[in-house]
């Protein structure tokens, strides 16, 4: 939730950081690591990174929306 609320308020460094650490402290297969990771790929696509944000959402077989 800490890593929604900092994207949201524009601070996709930080909102990295926070999701990097979530999803590294979570079971691979946790229901809640799919969200995750696209609010990660969005922190990635914010910062102009969008190939890792492209290989991130492959690894986990995700849609960009």
């Amino acid at each position: 939730l800490r890593g929604e609320v900092l994207l949201r308020q524009e601070r996709p460094v930080d909102a990295e950081a926070v999701l990097r650490a979530a999803i590294a402290a979570l079971p691979r297969d946790a229901g809640a690591v799919p969200h995750a990771v696209w609010l990660l790929a969005a922190a990635l696509d914010a910062q102009g990174r969008d190939a890792e944000a492209e290989a991130l959402r492959a690894e986990y077989d995700l849609e960009r929306e």
